[in-house]
């Protein structure tokens, strides 16, 4: 291979090169921007959806008109048993997704709202905000 050769090769790889990292980057941003509308658009439509629905409607504390059999309930290592309330806070270890309860219909739990969630905690059933934890509704002694 001829000198010109080789440096035109190099020249054409070197420009290959700096072709490829300018659309990686462009791509990459432009990534970026989409995921960026993407979270502030469903953050703002969960504020919207959260402050147009009647929280009061759901704000109480019952005791279950029927009791259903479900597996075993295991606690999140290092904590004790308490009498949750709506209002309180509920710890993100409880809130995981294999505490949720997703076929709440089956267990005559009202449909959450956007951006809550039905999780079991003990015995009980806590709707709860998926954003902080907040417990909005809870329904004492469903599960033995």
């Amino acid at each position: 291979m001829l000198h010109h050769e080789k440096r035109v090769l190099h020249h054409t790889r070197s420009v290959l090169h700096h072709t490829r990292r300018v659309e990686y980057h462009r791509t990459y941003q432009l990534h970026r921007a989409v995921r960026h509308f993407a979270i502030e658009h469903a953050r703002l439509h969960d504020a919207r959806v959260r402050a147009n629905f009647d929280r009061s409607r759901y704000r109480h504390n019952i005791w279950a008109a029927r009791h259903f059999r479900i597996g075993v309930y295991v606690r999140p290592h290092g904590w004790y048993e308490h009498h949750w309330v709506y209002g309180e806070r509920l710890p993100g270890l409880f809130w995981g997704r294999n505490y949720w309860i997703g076929d709440y219909a089956a267990y005559d739990l009202m449909p959450p709202p956007d951006g809550y969630v039905w999780v079991r905690v003990g015995d009980s059933a806590l709707l709860i905000d998926t954003s902080d934890g907040e417990i909005l509704r809870v329904v004492y002694n469903i599960f033995d």
